[in-house]
């Protein structure tokens, strides 16, 4: 399997390399002088009239390795969104097992069994799905009147 980059080579000698192109030697005649291909130098003097702007037809090396970085990021927030966005469906599911999906407007006293004692919690609106099973009447939900108003007594 080929390697991905193959070992770069050092700066100072690429940064040579360019110099004697721009002091009006041929790429072709360096490339054979330093054993290297004639495109990797064609690539050394195109990068570094980028780098000093004299072209415009390509990205700098700062511009090369934000857009790295930016795609490294992206690659990494979508790999972490699929993981919660599977792992929020799961628990939405477990959540519509344990209890039916709300949908029906009424004020309610919840009350949850933890452990040996309960606790209470208290909602102004809070929907609640009736069941074809219990007619609408839940053994864990209480109705109420909504917070401020009276309670009718023969309710």
């Amino acid at each position: 399997m080929a390697r991905k980059h193959p070992q770069a080579y050092p700066l100072d000698f690429r940064q040579k390399v360019v110099e004697l192109a721009q002091a009006g030697r041929g790429p072709d005649d360096l490339a054979h002088e330093f054993g290297l291909a004639r495109q990797t130098v064609r690539n050394w003097i195109k990068q570094s009239e980028l780098d000093s702007g004299r072209r415009s037809d390509g990205l700098t090396s700062e511009e090369r390795a934000e857009l790295f970085k930016l795609r490294k990021q992206v690659k990494q927030l979508t790999i972490e969104r699929e993981i919660l966005s599977k792992a929020g469906l799961r628990d939405l599911q477990l959540s519509r097992r344990v209890a039916p999906p709300l949908t029906a407007g009424a004020s309610v006293l919840l009350t949850q069994k933890r452990s040996s004692r309960s606790v209470m919690t208290s909602a102004a609106s809070v929907m609640v799905a009736p069941t074809n099973v219990d007619q609408g009447k839940n053994a864990n939900v209480t109705r109420c009147a909504p917070a401020g108003t009276a309670t009718p007594r023969n309710a």
